[in-house]
């Protein structure tokens, strides 16, 4: 089997968000969406498949901690490009540090983003609410 030598990360976040929101979905939250707004981007798989994880990751702790609608979003950052993961709902405690978790996931998350010399940051979504995710990658 050949090597796949890009991906088009428009198309897979899409489709990730797609299977999420169908296995979400359940009498308890009814509510949840989740939707996947992004640039057309083609990225190597040296870079797709762990942003894909991160993605991965983020998505599901938004799942578990979070309520309504989760947003996944890929733009053009400066010179390089920002993949958020944010969600309605409750905020991290003030002055969180994802360094100083001690779970696989956030540790996973943060391995991932150093594998492809990108920098997560935590903050408030863009309505000043809930919690955003944000891996910083060129």
């Amino acid at each position: 089997m050949d090597a796949v030598p890009a991906v088009e990360f428009k198309a897979y976040l899409e489709e990730l968000c797609r299977d999420h929101s169908a296995m979400s979905i359940t009498e308890e939250r009814p509510d949840q969406r989740i939707v996947a707004e992004s640039i057309e981007l083609r990225l190597p798989t040296e870079t797709s498949t762990p942003l894909g994880l991160i993605v991965n990751e983020l998505v599901t702790n938004a799942i578990k901690h979070g309520k309504g609608l989760i947003t996944v979003k890929l733009a053009q950052s400066g010179e390089g490009y920002a993949l958020s993961v944010s969600n309605a709902g409750s905020t991290l405690p003030e002055g969180f540090d994802p360094t100083a978790c001690t779970g696989l996931g956030m540790n996973l998350v943060l391995s991932l983003a150093g594998q492809i010399g990108g920098e997560l940051r935590v903050d408030r979504g863009e309505k000043n609410d809930g919690t955003r995710f944000t891996v910083l990658f060129k």
